[in-house]
């Protein structure tokens, strides 16, 4: 049912040029049958580019405001689990989504992993993506 083969993926609905490089290894996950939508909390990058354009702000990397420019982004895609195994395709998408938002420069998913629910939120997937 679920393709294990986890090739570099492309599709339509993304620009000819946004590749996502799938490195994870297995889809396997611990996580029970449902659909999850896929979810980070990262800095946003647009502001973050906005605001040391216009403060004329010279290194990132050692400016300590970066934490208020951190959000959550969420997918429109939800993930489905069964038995044990995601769907690699809607992954792949619910990816692209997060990083198209976020305008974060990085094409490599490297993780996944649930995040159980608890009495105040529903369980759902987070990713690690890097450059």
């Amino acid at each position: 049912m679920y393709n294990k083969n986890l090739s570099n993926i492309k599709t339509s609905e993304q620009p000819e040029d946004f590749f996502i490089h799938n490195m994870i290894d297995s889809n396997e996950i611990d996580a029970p049958d449902g659909e999850y939508y896929v979810a980070i909390y990262g800095l946003d990058y647009l502001t973050c580019d906005e605001y040391c354009e216009k403060l004329e702000i010279k290194s990132k990397k050692y400016n300590q405001d970066f934490h208020n420019l951190y959000r959550w982004f969420i997918s429109d895609t939800q993930v489905e689990v069964r038995t044990g195994w995601f769907h690699l395709q809607s992954l792949l998408q619910a990816t692209k989504e997060i990083l198209l938002k976020q305008k974060y420069w990085g094409r490599y998913l490297e993780s996944v992993e649930f995040i159980k629910p608890t009495e105040y939120q529903k369980g759902y997937l987070t990713i690690g993506a890097g450059s």
